[in-house]
């Protein structure tokens, strides 16, 4: 952890020189330039490594000038810029407090939406940090508080607008939890106090919770959202209100692309009924964030869609969609699992690859067809409706 000492030492002129101008320096060259220097060289490695992080996710952060870096894990556990936004146009009013501060990415995000952010960590020097880096950042409507989420919510003396809290997913041993009971702090024991402070709550989780359990976990959930980044999950938010509601209305957002957000409803696939079909004309894969909502039925109905076999997570149709919220690919040939069936079509020995309800990984596929990755076709690796395994070769017809 970044000591007092250390925190002066990075914002030194010198120490900012070194890790702006060895940003895209290998860390071992860097390391072996300083080992005879009096300087702390794994705090420029720290922050030169956090700071190449951020270049990725939080670029509003790396583009302001004398940001002090966290440690990895709480850069690792933070929001990134796009996921931070988004959730800040989920909720607005005068006051919302983020329960569990961390970086603070998701409280500047806030901070933008409501007229106060109150930061809440347990972490002293997360704080120390925190509060620097909202100065640098222009956000002075954000007050940081030194104090665990249960001592915190001991002293509000009012109810706020909104509670915002992204538990960590880490117990004492460092290891990753993946039931809201398990993480720190425990939201299930908290939520009735909670509720008596906030007129609105808004829960972060890993993409890998169950969406039934934590609904009944965490009662009066009005609305989940399940965001994605260009195709990849990354995390689960749970809208809590005062009133229990009957339907859950569940939303399924996919940043970075064009697509439209898909909602369905929990516990409604039971509803729909679906045509099961052979491969016709045109494939169609559900971005990540509606395959994690379990809305097969539900995807087929709305846009007209065949599934490929009831645990294939395919579609298939012979109309050309424009505005499915996911992959489409144009059916090029449907083979039988063997090389010399796929050399036909794929001469140039490169392929992208994908299994759905397929026996092998992509891996082992590739191995047998000794195809390379990349290249403009697609092959699928799947089970149809007679339960035969069969290789879909395609074309793609839409970008992510």
């Amino acid at each position: 952890m970044i000591s007092k000492q250390d925190f002066d030492l990075i914002l030194s002129d010198t120490y900012q020189k070194l890790i702006n101008e060895h940003l895209l320096v290998e860390s071992s060259t860097l390391a072996f330039k300083l080992k005879d220097s009096k300087l702390a060289t794994s705090i420029i490695l720290d922050q030169i490594s956090s700071k190449r992080k951020a270049s990725k996710k939080n670029i509003v952060w790396y583009n302001t000038s004398k940001i002090v870096y966290p440690p990895p894990l709480s850069l690792e556990q933070s929001s990134s810029d796009i996921t931070a936004t988004f959730k800040s146009t989920l909720v607005t009013g005068d006051t919302l407090v983020d329960l569990t501060g961390g970086m603070g990415v998701d409280s500047l995000a806030f901070s933008k939406t409501f007229k106060k952010v109150i930061y809440v960590e347990q972490d002293e020097m997360l704080c120390k940090i925190a509060k620097h880096n909202f100065i640098q950042l222009n956000a002075h409507n954000i007050e940081v508080v030194h104090k665990t989420a249960e001592d915190f919510l001991s002293i509000l003396d009012h109810k706020v607008d909104c509670i915002y809290i992204d538990p960590a997913r880490r117990d004492v041993n460092k290891n990753k939890v993946f039931m809201l009971k398990d993480c720190t702090p425990n939201i299930v024991n908290l939520m009735p106090i909670l509720k008596t402070h906030a007129r609105k709550i808004l829960v972060k989780s890993s993409p890998l919770l169950d969406i039934t359990q934590s609904i009944n976990e965490l009662k009066y959930v009005s609305r989940i959202e399940i965001v994605a980044d260009k195709n990849e999950c990354k995390e689960l938010l749970f809208l809590i209100e005062d009133q229990l509601n009957n339907q859950v209305e569940i939303r399924c957002t996919n940043l970075g692309t064009e697509q439209e957000d898909f909602i369905t409803y929990h516990q409604v696939e039971s509803a729909f009924e679906i045509d099961y079909e052979f491969p016709k004309r045109y494939l169609y894969e559900p971005n990540a964030a509606i395959l994690k909502s379990g809305a097969f039925k539900h995807i087929a109905h709305k846009y007209l869609l065949s599934k490929l076999h009831t645990n294939t997570q395919l579609y298939t149709s012979d109309v050309l969609l424009n505005k499915f919220p996911g992959r489409g690919f144009s059916i090029i040939a449907v083979c039988k699992y063997n090389r010399q069936e796929i050399i036909k079509f794929v001469d140039s020995n490169k392929a992208n690859i994908t299994v759905r309800n397929f026996p092998e990984s992509v891996d082992q596929i590739r191995k047998k067809l000794k195809i390379k990755d990349g290249g403009d076709w697609y092959i699928f690796a799947t089970t149809i409706k007679d339960d035969k395994l069969k290789l879909l070769l395609c074309k793609k017809i839409k970008s992510d």
